[in-house]
């Protein structure tokens, strides 16, 4: 089972890549005649984009070369991938796939629905596991201590400024914090906030995913993510079914399985 995800992980990771490239190579199309080296600049260009993570990863990976090598075939893969769709804008009509603008809208709207898809497949492909967790938890609490890490040198002082200003434990905030942003990455962030700042609508955006209907910057989410935090552990008080604690992770989210995931992160952290 675990070889199956493989093909998975290739086809919805190289897929956008692909439907990216040829659509950029009709949209040319559209205004004039395609040339190899147009071809070789879309295809380029597509290239660069969707390295831009793994060349974060590469970096991020400092001292493991094994999968700082991984990151760096999925590139030269991916650049075999984009030059070798080039010459196909010379050969091949791609103006087919170009949208009318009288349904512009509408397409924008289900381009990013299939993205938001494609990105939880692809991260249920690349990160679920049919073994039992035991034999996953080490790498698991590694990389959930390596993101409060990162989360405290980034956010630390706002962290503890808001986590004072309304009473809350810091490790609270931190636990909340580190499941959010492994669930909703920088770049899923960035597209919650382009919905809000384009269309009148009321999301939950930012590190904290808090509702706003305007674009929030992670560190205006934390801000907003005390007062919430705060009023709920005052309720929690007068809740006798749950620990004060998982009672505000519950109430966060609405969910059970939510609080009960935030509250392993917060034992795990222990007294950050």
């Amino acid at each position: 089972m675990r070889n199956r995800r493989w093909p998975n992980y290739a086809f919805f990771r190289f897929a956008p890549l692909i439907v990216s490239v040829a659509l950029g190579i009709g949209i040319a199309q559209t205004f004039e005649q395609m040339s190899f080296l147009g071809g070789f600049l879309l295809g380029g260009m597509g290239w660069m984009v969707s390295s831009v993570p793994h060349w974060k990863a590469m970096a991020d990976a400092r001292g493991y070369l094994s999968i700082q090598f991984i990151h760096l075939g999925m590139i030269l893969f991916a650049l075999l991938i984009a030059l070798g769709l080039a010459p196909l804008g010379v050969l091949l009509d791609f103006r087919w796939l170009v949208p009318s603008m009288e349904g512009l809208r509408d397409n924008a709207w289900a381009a990013l629905i299939i993205a938001i898809a494609l990105a939880a497949f692809l991260r249920l492909t690349n990160m679920s596991s049919h073994r039992p967790v035991s034999e996953n938890s080490h790498a698991l609490n590694e990389l959930l201590r390596n993101r409060a890490a990162a989360i405290k040198r980034q956010y630390g002082q706002i962290v503890e400024m808001v986590a004072e200003r309304h009473g809350i434990p810091v490790g609270m905030l931190i636990a909340i914090l580190v499941y959010e942003d492994l669930n909703r990455p920088k770049w899923i962030r960035c597209i919650e906030n382009l919905v809000v700042w384009v269309f009148p609508l009321t999301l939950t955006v930012g590190i904290a995913q808090v509702l706003s209907s305007r674009p929030l910057s992670d560190a205006e989410s934390i801000e907003k993510m005390g007062p919430i935090v705060a009023r709920l552990l005052a309720t929690a008080v007068d809740v006798k079914e749950y620990r004060p604690e998982f009672y505000v992770f519950c109430e966060y989210n609405g969910s059970k399985t939510y609080a009960q995931n935030v509250q392993e992160i917060r034992n795990l952290l222990g007294g950050i």
